[in-house]
């Protein structure tokens, strides 16, 4: 949208700043644009009320993607101790050691210049600092509009009052493009204003700007009344997003593209793309649809840059204690934040991988997990932060834990007491890659979720390939396994490489 605007800017204006000052460019630059946007705005909501008159056409609902197959194990699966065995003939290596005879905790000569940080003298042992306490602030949210909403606990406000009502006499078309034309005549404007506002302060991302219009459209006409579905039909199409209003169920319905795949949802095949029903409810086959297209329109994305500004509620405090390495970690994850992660739609593993940890918890995390490594080698630092997810996190399949499967932020691997291995599997790779800077991937087997690194050197063990690239196998669930040690019924075993980017 934006450069379309931009283009009709260029096209309307040519501004000769020889003949003008500057500041009269600026205002001439600034009259034109605003022109452009007014014109825009009046003449796709102009066609939408016109499409919205004619016949809607009729679309089959397709059924819900199933998630990945995957049978999870009752219990964690544990490395056997090792059984003594006859001595196997020495390999000389390029410096005249046997390899069997080397030392596990010498840093491999290929690894030698990829230290972490400043390599402890002789003897000298990392004391592990306690945690310092995190103050958490709240965002600052304009609340002395005239409606006031909840937003996963944080107060909220648009300018809706009695002067934004809405007629809309039934469900046929003529009716539904004469109750959006009341919606798009310019009285909902300001609320659309506010919640770009409110969208920038609470730091939304795409579905976090969905969930937001939702609840507004909700707060003002009550939850998913057909008014509710039209204020947020409105709400989406002005900030560009790919959506389409339905009728289904013997009411208005929102579908809308979504950039990812999402699981568990169902969805219609328009003109080439997918568009889900997010809030999951369904009980029609068939929906008639109003297949509007607004120029410049995009997908949602599920992506997540950065977790959302939440107002803080106290969550259960959880203590992370590994008595090997010596590590206590105490989490208290905002409870705001673990509500909006868990009404996340299930979609592809490259989500949850990529979402980084809210700046309260990485504060709280991050200074332990760096100690642990300082001084290591990349293989070494790898095994550090492998073996603390062994040991600080009980394993629980989500059927015993939530009662259906579900994926977790690593976030929320902090926030609830057990995991299980696709959870553990993203916490690591992220760990991973923002202490060490080592790309990761995830391992799909039929029936199991594992990482594998790669490495700046050499590195003995269980590997695959990633294209012509040696990734090394570490599994955060196989308790007690070193870095390139797969579970031995998995070693023959061929994964579905699954990239992080």
């Amino acid at each position: 949208m934006k450069r379309i605007i931009t283009t009709m800017v260029a096209i309307a204006v040519t501004l000769s700043l020889t003949a003008q000052t500057r500041r009269e460019a600026l205002l001439q630059y600034q009259a034109a644009r605003q022109k452009a946007l007014t014109d825009y705005a009046s003449n796709y909501r102009k066609a939408c009320e016109e499409f919205m008159r004619k016949r809607w056409e009729a679309f089959n609902v397709e059924e819900p993607t199933q998630l990945p197959e995957r049978k999870e194990p009752i219990a964690p699966i544990v490395k056997p101790e090792a059984v003594p065995t006859a001595p196997q003939p020495a390999t000389p290596n390029n410096e005249g050691v046997a390899a069997s005879q080397k030392p596990k905790t010498e840093v491999a000569a290929s690894q030698s210049e990829n230290l972490v940080g400043k390599l402890p003298a002789q003897g000298e042992t990392v004391a592990l600092q306690p945690q310092k306490p995190i103050v958490t602030t709240n965002p600052k949210v304009d609340t002395s509009r005239p409606l006031k909403f909840m937003f996963y606990n944080t107060e909220c406000s648009v300018s809706f009052d009695g002067s934004c009502s809405i007629n809309l006499a039934s469900l046929a078309e003529n009716d539904v493009a004469s109750a959006w034309q009341s919606v798009a005549s310019g009285r909902f404007d300001r609320i659309f204003q506010e919640c770009q506002t409110l969208r920038k302060t609470l730091n939304l991302n795409d579905w976090g700007y969905y969930r937001l219009v939702q609840t507004v459209g909700d707060a003002c006409f009550g939850v998913s009344s057909d008014k509710s579905q039209l204020l947020q039909s409105f709400l989406l199409s002005e900030a560009g997003f790919k959506m389409r209003l339905a009728r289904g169920d013997g009411r208005l319905r929102l579908l809308v593209g979504v950039e990812q795949k999402v699981y568990l949802r169902p969805y219609f095949r328009i003109g080439g793309s997918l568009f889900y029903l997010l809030d999951g409810k369904n009980k029609a086959s068939r929906f008639e649809v109003c297949n509007f297209a607004i120029p410049g329109e995009r997908p949602l994305s599920l992506k997540i840059k950065e977790l959302p500004n939440l107002a803080y509620s106290a969550g259960t405090p959880v203590k992370r204690v590994d008595v090997r390495q010596n590590i206590e970690i105490t989490t208290d994850v905002n409870a705001n934040l673990v509500s909006f992660m868990k009404d996340y739609p299930p979609c592809d593993w490259t989500v949850y991988a990529l979402t980084q940890l809210s700046e309260p918890t990485a504060k709280l995390v991050m200074p332990t997990m760096q100690q642990l490594i300082q001084g290591k080698s990349e293989q070494a630092a790898a095994q550090s932060i492998l073996s603390f997810i062994h040991n600080a996190f009980p394993y629980k399949a989500d059927a015993q834990q939530f009662g259906a499967e579900r994926t977790l932020f690593a976030e929320e691997v902090f926030a609830y007491k057990y995991s299980d291995c696709e959870d553990r599997s993203i916490l690591f790779a992220q760990l991973v890659n923002k202490l060490l800077s080592l790309d990761v991937v995830l391992l799909h087997y039929p029936e199991h979720i594992a990482t594998a690194v790669r490495f700046s050197g050499n590195v003995a063990g269980d590997k695959v390939k990633v294209g012509s690239v040696d990734y090394v196998v570490c599994d955060p669930t196989y308790v007690g396994a070193d870095v390139g040690e797969a579970m031995p019924e998995f070693r023959n075993v061929v994964a579905k490489i699954v990239k992080i980017d």
